[in-house]
């Protein structure tokens, strides 16, 4: 007996049923994006106090670079450009 997928999708009247919209980010991507804030509260904390040569700023800025980039893997490039637009505004507002 062969197993028929074409129907899974279907109501009880036959009528396609629509996939349910995801309400927000995933557990993956909410961990990522709560990381990247964390990282970037801490970087700009740090800057006021390190030079950008310092070992320490550049693992920070390392590790702020790739949980960027695993978030724009993830598909929310959108909300981390957004927290990463305010870590930088707050280093500069730290620093005047």
């Amino acid at each position: 007996m062969a197993l028929d997928i074409r129907n899974t999708r279907r109501g009880q009247a036959g009528t396609p049923v629509a996939p349910p919209v995801p309400s927000g980010p995933s557990d993956e991507q909410r961990y990522f994006l709560d990381r990247l804030t964390r990282l970037g509260k801490k970087s700009a904390l740090l800057s006021r106090y390190l030079v950008p040569t310092d070992r320490r700023m550049r693992l920070l800025n390392h590790a702020l670079l790739t949980t960027y980039d695993d978030c724009r893997l993830l598909g929310v490039s959108t909300e981390a450009k957004a927290i990463i637009d305010e870590a930088r505004r707050d280093s500069t507002v730290g620093a005047r």
